[in-house]
This record gives structure tokens, sequence and C-alpha cells, in this order.
């Protein structure tokens, strides 16, 4: 009945199907081993802010402890504080001994060359009137590897 017709065999249209299945395999283990090297490890840490018992006269206006975690490279974090009252952010980067903005640094009182369980961070104004008494700081710490926040909270400096 249909001498004349040209077609595709059964065995020619299995191998296209498996070769479009193996090159769309291929692309997926791609894109997957790609999202897999992109992902990076972020240390746990957890921290507690407070307000320092000194007077606001003292320069000194908040602290920074690390409760439990692992050890964190100091260079690894930054730290974002935001005045409430004010609305000024101040970021703070490490410069090899302390974190430091124009107006604030945060001192560590280190164990070792890293931030461990334990370790306080002193938060001190550079100039009077930075912050001022009965004040809300939001404090974030930010994992810059990452980009993640390892820590967030309100401290209300009196």
């Amino acid at each position: 009945m249909y001498k004349h017709t040209k077609g595709v065999t059964p065995v020619t249209g299995i191998i296209i199907v498996l070769l479009v299945t193996a090159i769309f395999a291929g692309f997926l283990a791609i894109y997957t081993i790609r999202l897999h090297s992109g992902i990076m490890n972020v240390p746990s840490a957890d921290f507690a802010a407070s307000d320092c018992p000194e007077p606001l006269s003292s320069g000194k206006v908040l602290t920074v402890t690390e409760i439990s975690g692992g050890n964190i490279a100091p260079s690894t974090l930054r730290f974002i504080l935001k005045n409430e009252t004010s609305g000024e952010i101040y970021i703070l980067d490490w410069n090899g001994s302390a974190y430091d903005s124009k107006y604030l640094c945060i001192i560590p009182n280190l164990h070792g060359e890293y931030i461990t369980p334990g370790d306080k961070l002193t938060c001190y104004c550079k100039s009077e009137h930075v912050i001022l008494s009965r004040t809300k700081i939001h404090i974030s710490i930010v994992y810059k590897p990452a980009g993640v926040f390892l820590f967030r909270s309100s401290v209300w400096v009196e």
C-alpha cells in the first residue's frame, strides 16, 4: 500500500531521542556542578550585644561578644551599625587591628588571631556627639565572603 514512502526508521528515531537526552543530561550536569561549586561554608556563631556599663562619656558605646561557634577570621566580618535617632549608618571593616569607620571603631579583645567564643568586641566613638544617650543602635554582622548576616540585634545606649 505505501511502497514509495520514505521516513525515519524506528531505530533512527530512538538514536535521535537518546542523543537529545544525553545532551540535555550533560547541560544539567554542568549547571549542577557550577551551582554546587558556588556554595560557601558559612561559620556558625552566636553573638550577644549589650550596652557598656561605663558612661557614654568614656567613649565606649556597646560590646558584642561571641557566645559560641567556631573560629572566625576578623577580616571576613563587617559590622553595620545604624543609629535609629539620627538615621546614620556606620559600616566598619577590618583594618588589620580593629573594625574602623570615620566616627566609630570596634576593638576586639582576641585570645588569638581569630574571633572565638568568649571574645569581646568593644565599640568606641572617635568623636563626641556621634551617639547620644538613650539611642537605639541596630547592629548587624555580615560574613563578607558569602554576603550573609551572622547576627542582627538592637541595643539601647544609655
